[in-house]
This record gives structure tokens, sequence and C-alpha cells, in this order.
């Protein structure tokens, strides 16, 4: 079962999400969890642009049976292309400049994101997941019309709480941009308590905040 959706659930009862956005979908646990969680008349856009990642998420959707659209690419505030680590499955893979990284790397499509879902006609999104390694503010800045007329009624994403963390966007400046919006922060799950080496912390180093529409 979907953490936040439990979550959500606790505060907002009638909550029961249609449409679900699972952006950086790996190789689909996440996706799983939320087809599961939302039962099989909702509907889940799953995101992973790395190919070996996307491949197994195509064997999970398979699985699951209907009910997931799955999309090999990333989503952000353009329509391109960019540069990824490819280190096999790994869920750190994230977005690069040229040169600044050694290694496996791989060139994947990027969407800006309301312009997707407006092609698609979706009009209003229950529950939008975004675990990206530290592109999650640019995914949503894509997302600005949607933001704009809360068509998106919860947000789960990942931020960093401690200091210096550069695996996701500080909690502060995500909150930042979201409250103009109308968007409060409803709780946390699945907090980290390791650094970037992967070393334990006592304090937490990263937190999936969950928003909802006011």
């Amino acid at each position: 079962m979907s953490k936040a959706i439990r979550e959500i659930a606790k505060v907002v009862p009638a909550f029961a999400p249609r449409i679900l956005v699972d952006v950086g979908a790996n190789v689909g646990r996440s996706t799983r969890e939320l087809v599961e969680a939302a039962g099989a008349e909702a509907t889940v856009f799953a995101f992973e642009p790395v190919t070996k990642s996307f491949q197994q998420l195509q064997d999970a959707v398979t699985e699951l049976g209907g009910g997931v659209v799955a999309e090999q690419a990333c989503l952000g505030s353009i329509d391109g292309n960019v540069l990824m680590t490819a280190r096999g499955t790994a869920n750190g893979n994230r977005i690069v400049a040229e040169g600044e990284v050694r290694g496996n790397t791989e060139v994947v499509p990027m969407l800006r994101g309301d312009a997707y879902f407006r092609a698609r006609g979706v009009e209003m999104i229950d529950l939008w997941k975004s675990s990206t390694n530290g592109w999650d503010l640019d995914v949503l800045v894509g997302m600005i019309d949607y933001l704009a007329s809360q068509r998106i009624r919860a947000i789960q994403v990942v931020t960093a709480l401690a200091p210096g963390e550069t695996r996701a966007c500080p909690f502060e400046k995500m909150t930042a941009f979201l409250e103009p919006f109308g968007y409060g922060v409803l709780g946390f799950v699945s907090p980290v308590r390791t650094d970037e080496a992967g070393n334990p912390r006592a304090s937490i180093a990263l937190v999936d905040a969950i928003y909802i529409a006011e």
C-alpha cells in the first residue's frame, strides 16, 4: 500500500485517486504500490528514462495488466533531450551536464509535463509522485498550468532536510514554490537516515513530503 495514499486518507477519508503519476518510476516498485493502493479502475502514468530500468518497468506493467501507461522519458520544464547517468537500474541515476561524470551515460528525452497531459485529455491528477534525484522542482515547474489551477490534488515529492544535501530539492525551497499555488504540507513519509555515501546518520537527510491542495 502506498504510504502517501494511506496518510492522505487519514486526513481526507474520501480520497480515492483515479489518475496517478509516478515520475522516476525506476523498475516499477513504486508503480506497483500505486496500482495496488488505487485499484483496478485507476490509471497510473509511469515515467522512467533509463533504458535498463524502463525495460524492467515494462515487465512489471505487463504483470500488473491494464491501467498503467509507461513512458520512456523524464519530465521537466522543457521539451528536449538531456544526459543521464545510466548505471544499470540504480535508483541514483540522475541528469548531468556533459563531461560532469565518467562512466555510462545515456541521452534521454525530456517532456514538459503540462503539455503532455493536456495532449492526452487529462483534466485532473489525483496524486503526483516524484523522485528524480534533485530534479523534482524542475519537473513541477513543467506542471505550472496544472498547479496554478490546482488540477493536482496531492503531491508526494522527495525533499532534503539536511544542510548541503544534493540528492533532492531542499524542503524549504519546495514549500516556497508550492505555497503560492495553495498547497500546504499534509505530512511526511519514507525518511532516509543515510548520507550521500550511504553512511548511517541519526538525523533525517531526505523525506517524502506530501502536499495537499487547500
